[in-house]
């Protein structure tokens, strides 16, 4: 009998594995006979089989480099690397079968010499159209990411998980008085309100905030009196995609949000929800990705024993007031009452950033995850 933790046998799975393996040794056929072209089509055409297989990368990575392609090798080289280790390979040399450790580490070395020029080209063409000057903190920002730079924020509870912009004001709420649309966002308030009501009443369309594959792991988000506690969302934008049919049924909010400044970065911004955090439900201490940007709450439907602590400072939400804070600082929430708390969650840039700012880290988050995913803007010719 099989056991229940067994992996079971998938003839589909099987299959492609077979197929990505026949392609990829193939594609290292031509590659040893100097047709590089020839090899990689076919290295290609496994990747698409196989995009989790680290060798097929490292092949990849391999024949770029042959191309003189030097761009296209480090992020393959990067990729195979990281998906390796993701898998508790390749972690040192016992871990790597001897007959690739040379390629392996090869790999490793060419990443650490080529990534930090591959990643600083990303702000070259964004420098020349607006100036050195006027990007002195996105290249800053980008020197920290790479640790050239080891600038910190001023306070150990501010931590940003990815991307630290030195220079821009550090403090846990920002006033309201520095975004326009504030005013906008409270008038139309009362009929947001009401649209959340109305998908409330419709517990389906809600998904999970936080969307945890492992059930076993959201002990680690949230807490609470719940015996199930839960953050849902209805989500307009998420990853820099438009939810079309949430905003047609949410004309308001969706009238509000044509003008809303919202950030842009494709595969990553916005994210705008009607954000639901159910009764005795504490979403645990955490901080956000990036100072680049901040998270404004506009509350629609407020029980009382609900706050927000950013920093150690608490605050409690009301209904004619908009909460803007910088999630990079540790913050957490909480619903004590018995009814669900329904807010507007919105992200927007840092009001200290000029456009020329905005459009240039848009653009450098954009391009560090094509590079982290080990692609290109565009497939190199081959």
């Amino acid at each position: 009998m099989i056991s229940p933790q067994a992996p079971q046998f998938n003839p589909a799975r099987e299959t492609a594995r077979a197929q990505a393996q026949a392609l990829r040794l193939r594609g290292m056929e031509f590659h040893a006979k100097g047709d590089q072209q020839t090899a990689l089509d076919l290295l290609l055409q496994a990747r698409a089989i196989a995009p989790e297989a680290p060798i097929i990368h490292l092949n990849l990575g391999q024949t770029y480099e042959r191309l003189n392609q030097t761009d296209a090798a480090t992020r393959a080289y990067f990729l195979a690397v990281t998906k390796a280790r993701r898998q508790g390979l390749w972690l040192d040399e016992a871990s790597v079968a001897p007959s690739i450790l040379p390629n392996v580490l090869h790999a490793m070395q060419f990443v650490a010499h080529h990534r930090d020029e591959v990643l600083l080209r990303l702000l070259e063409p964004h420098e020349t159209r607006f100036g050195v000057s006027n990007l002195v903190r996105v290249r800053r920002a980008l020197d920290v990411y790479l640790e050239r730079d080891l600038s910190k924020p001023a306070s150990a509870q501010q931590r940003p998980l990815f991307m630290y912009v030195p220079g821009l004001t550090e403090t846990p709420y920002l006033a309201k008085e520095r975004f326009d649309w504030v005013e906008k966002a409270l008038t139309a308030q009362p009929e947001i309100a009401a649209e959340a009501k109305a998908v409330l009443s419709v517990p389906a369309e809600l998904e999970s905030f936080l969307q945890i594959e492992n059930p076993a792991e959201l002990g680690n988000y949230l807490g609470g009196s719940n015996a199930s506690p839960r953050w849902d969302a209805y989500f307009f934008y998420r990853h820099g995609r438009a939810y079309a049919e949430h905003l047609s049924a949410c004309p308001a909010t969706a009238n509000f949000l044509q003008d809303f400044p919202k950030v842009h970065i494709e595969s990553h911004a916005p994210e705008i929800c009607f954000s639901v955090l159910a009764p005795g439900t504490h979403i645990l201490p955490h901080t956000g990705v990036t100072n680049s940007r901040v998270v404004a709450h506009l509350p629609l439907l407020l029980p009382k024993q609900c706050a927000l602590k950013v920093a150690d400072v608490e605050r409690a939400w009301r209904m004619n007031e908009v909460l803007i804070f910088d999630d990079t600082f540790e913050h957490e929430a909480w619903n004590n009452s018995t009814q669900p708390r329904v807010i507007l969650l919105m992200d927007t840039w840092h009001p200290d950033l000029s456009e020329p700012e905005q459009i240039a880290l848009a653009a450098l988050v954009e391009g560090i995850g094509v590079f982290n995913r080990g692609e290109a803007a565009s497939e190199p010719a081959h």
